[in-house]
């Protein structure tokens, strides 16, 4: 279980339910659409004599993800910054799936790979509802949880980085103002191959606005993250 905060620092727990946003099925067509490629525009494979096949087959591009296009004139940050403002702060260590036991940040830091997803949560419902998101689904990505107060064995399937003065929640300006000011806001980064940040939604406000009952928020992070893999 989580450590409540003080009452006087308590997150208010919202009362929107977002579950059906959040846990709609992947079962929608893909927007990756292949684009129609003329004829003329096809290439055809030398006749060989393990093939009788003409034709070359080629992948085809794929679309630009809305929530990539409509946060694309954002301000982006960088995940290596991140981690250099992380290393400068002695406050934080990390949980490992299945475990209880506090790793300092630096024995742990190096060990993570890209596409990066950040999984910023508190106490309130909705946080509860993104981890049980994040756990369930299958991403093409290394998933990272923070939060500044986590006093319980870690029984996600994800390493959990507890930053206890909420460093990395301020600089990304996503701390919650209910949250005591160190509690982060229920939120979401993925970043690329390079390391730099292509979406960030911010789960009980861009509700409707990046995601909805129809669009869910795992159909959004699937479509990023097949972008992502397939550039």
């Amino acid at each position: 279980m989580h450590t409540m905060p003080p009452a006087s620092t308590q997150l208010q727990i919202s009362a929107l339910d977002l579950s059906n946003a959040f846990e709609l099925s992947w079962t929608r067509k893909r927007r990756h659409a292949a684009y129609d490629v003329p004829d003329s525009a096809k290439k055809s494979r030398p006749s060989s004599v393990c093939s009788s096949s003409s034709d070359f087959v080629q992948k085809q591009p794929r679309g630009i993800p809305d929530v990539v296009i409509r946060q694309a004139h954002f301000a982006k940050s960088n995940v290596f910054e991140l981690l250099d403002t992380a290393n400068a702060s002695e406050d934080m260590y990390f949980l490992e799936p299945g475990s209880s036991l506090k790793i300092p940040f630096n024995q742990r830091v190096s060990s993570f790979s890209l596409p990066m997803i950040l999984t910023f949560f508190g106490v309130s419902k909705v946080d509860y509802q993104l981890l049980d998101l994040m756990t369930d689904s299958q991403f093409e990505g290394c998933v990272l949880g923070v939060t500044s107060n986590y006093e319980a064995k870690n029984n996600y399937n994800f390493p959990i980085l507890v930053d206890t003065r909420g460093v990395l929640a301020r600089h990304l300006h996503l701390s919650d103002p209910l949250g005591g000011g160190t509690y982060p806001l229920a939120s979401v980064m993925i970043f690329d191959r390079q390391g730099v940040e292509l979406v960030k939604i911010l789960v009980n406000y861009d509700y409707k606005k990046y995601y909805s009952s129809d669009n869910s928020l795992r159909e959004v992070f699937q479509d990023v993250l097949e972008y992502i893999n397939a550039h």
